[in-house]
Order: C-alpha cells, then sequence, then structure tokens
C-alpha cells in the first residue's frame, strides 16, 4: 500500500501531465485583430519568428517551466478554407529568445537563445477551416521534440518556422494575427524567402494555441464563437469574375491559331448567358491604336487609348454606350467619365475596384506592357476594328509581353473582344504567355450606378462552371450577422441587413432563435418562395419579431445566461422579412448563424 506522501507526489505528477491550453499572443482568443500571408502562405516561400512575451504564460499562471508538445495556427476569422494544402521538408524551432519581443533583431540568428531546438522538421498539411470567429486552428503540430520553457526567468518566447511552396498553391487563405505589440504582447520577424538571414519586424505575430504540462493555462478553452452558414436570398448579380494567382493558373488560353472563347449573350437588360466555346481571332486591319497622352504614341505601358466610338448603341447591364475606352492592361471601360489624359490604366487587379468603378469588360487584367514585343514581332499593340458591316466591333491585344518580362518575345499574350450590335460579347483567347506570377483577373462588372456598386458574385471557376447565368438587377441577399459573440454573462447583438425598400419598405421581419439546425437549409419553393431556404427551426425554439419602419437594418440583443452548465451550448439563428413582391410567399430569408456560448 502506498503511503500518503507518495500517493499525493504522484497525484500531483499526474495533474502537471495534463495537457493545458494558451492562447498567444495576448487577448486574441476569441477573435483576431488582424490576417497575415506572411506566414503560412500556400503560394510564397517564408521563414518567420515569433517572439512573445514571458508575462503572456506567467499571467495565465505559469508559474514554473511548462513542456510545449504542440502547436496550432488559427485561420484568419471568417475565412472558409477546404484544407489539403501540403508543405514538405518544413523545420519548426524554439528557443529562448535573446531579445525582447518588443525589439526583435532582424537577423534571424540574433533572435535564437542558446538552447534553440529543431521541434519539428517534415510534412505539414492543413486541415479545413469552418469560416467561424474565431476560426479553426488549420496548422496543427505536434512537436517530436517536446521544449521546456521557464516564462518565471523573464526571457521570452521564440518559435521559428521554415517552409518553401505547398501544393496547392491556392484555397488557403490568411491567417490569424495580432496587430499591435504592446497590447497583444507579441512581434514577428518575417522573409519571403527560406532560409533567408534577414527579415523584416512586424506586430502581426500569428495566433497560437499552445499545448503544454506542467502550471497554468486552462484545461478547456470554452470559446465562444459564431458560424455562418448558408446563404440569404436573393443574391442577383450580372457581374462575374474570375480572379487566378498567377498567369500559369489561366485555364482559358487557346492556342496560336485556335482560340477559347467566352460568349455572353444577353438575356435581357440586366443579365447574360455565358458559356464557353471556340473560335479564332479577327486579324486586326487598322494600325495599332494610340494612347491618350498629351503626345499620343502606340499604347505601351499602363496607358489609356484615345476615345473610340462604336458604330451602334451598346446596351449592357450598367446603362449603355457608345463610346468605349481601351486600356493596356486589359479591360474596356464602356462609356462613363473619359481618363484625363495621360492617366495610367491600373495594373494592379482587385475585385473591389473592378466592381467599384465604370462598368468594364475585363478580358484578361493583368499589368501588360502592348509594345514589349515590337523587336520580335512589328506588330504587337492594340487594335480597334470595325466590320464593314458596322454591326461589330473587335478590340485586339496582339502578341503583347508582360511589364515583368523586359525580354521581347519570352511572355507573348494574344487575345481579342468582339462586341455586336445585339449586345453580344466575346472574349477570345489564342496563346497566353506564363512568365510571371502576376494576378490575372477576367470577367464583367456592371460597374457603379447611383452610387452603388456591383454586387459581388464571389470568384467563380468559369471554365468548369459555364453554361451560367448571370442576372440582375443587382441586389443583396438578407443578410444576418453578428455584431459580438456569446461570451457567458455577456449581450450578444444579431443585425439583420440588407432589408428591401423596394417597390415598397419592409415593415415586419423577425428572428428565430433555435435549439434545431436545419443544415443544408430546406428549399421554400414548395411553399412559394423558391431560391429561400429553412436553416433554423422554428419549433425548437421562439421567434423575435420586429419592425423595421422602412429601415434597411435591425438589430436584435440577445442576453447571454451565465454559468458553467450553459458552455458550449449551442443557438442557431436565422432572420426573415415579410415582403409581398420577393415571391409568392411573400417572404426572404437569410443565412443562418450557429452561436456557441463560451467563457473566452
Amino acid at each position: 500500500m502506498l503511503k500518503l506522501p507518495v500517493a499525493l507526489a504522484l497525484a500531483l505528477t499526474a495533474n502537471l501531465a495534463v495537457a493545458q491550453l494558451l492562447v498567444g499572443g495576448a487577448n486574441q482568443v476569441g477573435s483576431s485583430s488582424a490576417a497575415t500571408t506572411a506566414t503560412w502562405a500556400a503560394n510564397g516561400s517564408r521563414r518567420f519568428q515569433n517572439i512573445y512575451d514571458s508575462s503572456l504564460f506567467t499571467n495565465a499562471g505559469c508559474t514554473g517551466p511548462i513542456t510545449i508538445t504542440r502547436l496550432r495556427w488559427r485561420q484568419a476569422d471568417n475565412v472558409v478554407s477546404p484544407g489539403g494544402n501540403v508543405w514538405t521538408n518544413v523545420t519548426v524551432q524554439m528557443s529562448s529568445a535573446l531579445t525582447n519581443f518588443a525589439a526583435p533583431a532582424t537577423t534571424f540568428a540574433a533572435n535564437r537563445g542558446a538552447n534553440n531546438l529543431i521541434v519539428f522538421n517534415g510534412t505539414v498539411t492543413s486541415l479545413p477551416a469552418i469560416g467561424a470567429t474565431p476560426n479553426s486552428y488549420v496548422i496543427d503540430l505536434q512537436l517530436t521534440s517536446p521544449f521546456v520553457y521557464n516564462p518565471v526567468l523573464g526571457v521570452d518566447l521564440l518559435i521559428e518556422v521554415d517552409h518553401a511552396f505547398a501544393s496547392p498553391t491556392v484555397s488557403f487563405g490568411s491567417m490569424a494575427a495580432s496587430s499591435l505589440s504592446s497590447l497583444h504582447l507579441a512581434r514577428r520577424v518575417g522573409a519571403t524567402s527560406q532560409g533567408s538571414g534577414t527579415g523584416t519586424a512586424s506586430d502581426q505575430a500569428s495566433v497560437l494555441l499552445f499545448d503544454f504540462t506542467g502550471p497554468g493555462g486552462t484545461g478547456n478553452l470554452s470559446i465562444a464563437s459564431t458560424q455562418p452558414y448558408g446563404d440569404g436570398c436573393y443574391r442577383l448579380t450580372s457581374s462575374f469574375y474570375e480572379s487566378f494567382a498567377n498567369s500559369s493558373l489561366f485555364d482559358l488560353r487557346g492556342a496560336p491559331t485556335t482560340t477559347t472563347n467566352i460568349s455572353m449573350l444577353p438575356t435581357g437588360p440586366y443579365g447574360y448567358l455565358v458559356s464557353i466555346g471556340n473560335g479564332s481571332i479577327t486579324p486586326p486591319a487598322s494600325a495599332p491604336l494610340l494612347s491618350n497622352a498629351v503626345t499620343p504614341v502606340n499604347i505601351g505601358d499602363d496607358d489609356f487609348s484615345q476615345p473610340q466610338t462604336l458604330p451602334f448603341t451598346l446596351n449592357h447591364p450598367g446603362g449603355s454606350c457608345t463610346t468605349i475606352h481601351i486600356a493596356a492592361n486589359g479591360f474596356i471601360q464602356l462609356g462613363g467619365t473619359p481618363p484625363t489624359p495621360g492617366t495610367a490604366s491600373d495594373f494592379t487587379p482587385s475585385v473591389g475596384e473592378f466592381l467599384s468603378q465604370t462598368a468594364r469588360l475585363c478580358p484578361l487584367w493583368n499589368d501588360w506592357h502592348c509594345s514589349r514585343n515590337v523587336n520580335t514581332n512589328p506588330a504587337a499593340g492594340v487594335y480597334f476594328d470595325i466590320d464593314p458591316s458596322n454591326t461589330r466591333v473587335y478590340i485586339t491585344w496582339l502578341a503583347i509581353g508582360e511589364f515583368a518580362q523586359a525580354t521581347s518575345g519570352v511572355s507573348v499574350s494574344t487575345f481579342q473582344v468582339m462586341i455586336d450590335v445585339s449586345g453580344s460579347i466575346e472574349y477570345r483567347y489564342e496563346s497566353i504567355g506564363a512568365a510571371t506570377a502576376a494576378v490575372n483577373l477576367c470577367g464583367f462588372a456592371r460597374g457603379i450606378i447611383n452610387g452603388a456598386q456591383a454586387s459581388d458574385p464571389g470568384n467563380r471557376d468559369i471554365s468548369a462552371t459555364a453554361p451560367f447565368a448571370a442576372s440582375g438587377p443587382d441586389g443583396n441577399p438578407l443578410t444576418l450577422s453578428a455584431a459580438t459573440r456569446p461570451l457567458s454573462g455577456t449581450t450578444m447583438t444579431f443585425t439583420t441587413s440588407n432589408i428591401p425598400t423596394l417597390p415598397t419598405p419592409v415593415a415586419l421581419g423577425g428572428t428565430i432563435l433555435s435549439f434545431l439546425q436545419v443544415n443544408p437549409g430546406f428549399d421554400l419553393a414548395i411553399v412559394g418562395a423558391p431560391g429561400c431556404r429553412e436553416y433554423a427551426n422554428a419549433s425548437g425554439g421562439t421567434t423575435v419579431i420586429f419592425l423595421t419602419n422602412g429601415a434597411t437594418s435591425a438589430n436584435m440583443s440577445l442576453p447571454i445566461p451565465n454559468g458553467s452548465s450553459y458552455l458550449g451550448l449551442r443557438l442557431f439563428t436565422q432572420s426573415f422579412v415579410l415582403q409581398s413582391s420577393a415571391n409568392p410567399l411573400g417572404l426572404l430569408t437569410s443565412n443562418g448563424i450557429t452561436a456557441q456560448i463560451g467563457a473566452f
């Protein structure tokens, strides 16, 4: 029989062996204050160090040495990722830092302590992120060599990661990060080259979940979280687009004598039927276009053309025009205010600009240099041709190059836009060069109308989803969001937005609070609301009615009970409004939200 002192000692040892948890940096448990691609990045190599202040651990009750056995990196809030990105030959090192977290050296070696230890070397595979706040931990490393750290000594903790490109390089997204070193007690030194000797200091340190044995931390974080799911009705947009992370991923390229075509057939004043086909380029018959500079020259780098007049009126979902402005960088402005002479065309594709500026045709927005290849092809340039029938025009980017490729003939791309008097449009692609990793964007944007930008349809794989309809008039779906998290003992707020005011203002709506989730949602077409779905079962809870008084949004406050028995409890919420013109049922529904009660 064990004597009491020995039994007590074994019991204490067993307690210390239980894994404890702690999130760094400080104040990042429930949501991250920043997002970054400078740590774990699928499409680039990285070396980065995170340094965490020792007080982060002592403030969490770590009164002596702890043994860190596992590190988990969190995806940025609300990012959805399928997982499956694989990094090979990843190296992770840990040590007591030689420098203070607030003032790290930019030389990586100068931050490593004498007890530097390689704690992991091998392959890392990302896990899925569900898009919650806080989000999923998607990089999960069980350390092959656990690291002993004593925060009581007042020396900060350093974690260093080296990784190359992942495979696949896409569908990963940003990682959660801190943003203010004085508040979050952490900093980062990072470089965009694996094995680099020096980097740049930043306040955006990784949000890390530490698993350790020893005193302090907590055995259960009980994190309050919210996660949207499903979609409201109705999301209507005339625009569509696909963003490509680099030129080599552009999958609509044709061949030197055969094109891949995107056809846009009008389906009324607010939409297109988009399909994929094949064809050929109509050879230019005109001279290369001149820029709109004060002293015009052939279009080269970042130029706009002089105004080009169509032989007909082009009707499109953003309005109508008889004049277009052609950009060297692979897009066409439909009407609108003419660019000031000499104004550069935008060479950095972004969805935000695409949707918020003048309506544009965007066959391939990139950082092109249209005269780069004239030494190897004197005809290289941009052309505007009117068909002899006056019923069609052709805009051709012929044998153009990329700005980033200085050598003539190395990167060669040819594509064309056909505009017909009927309003139908074709994008035609021959060979597309792939010399650089510049972002490319392809699609059509309705543009800004009366101060309202085009609705964002989301990035789509055009070649995989065609044929598809891009239909307006533009409108965003009824949307439910959570302004706060369901922390025990607090009051959280749900906001219903995009409540319609046309053709008549909505007067009545409600938010369902239920213990019964419906996911995937139940299609309400059977009761007269096609395209709307039930995500929270009203019979499993209660409904809070609100009056909108013609407003486009409404808030609902929910007191969260205090007490350990409520921790981990999940509520499922969804809003609805009554709008007689929406559908035969006269009902619009929002997305759903899962809200999990937590203490942190």
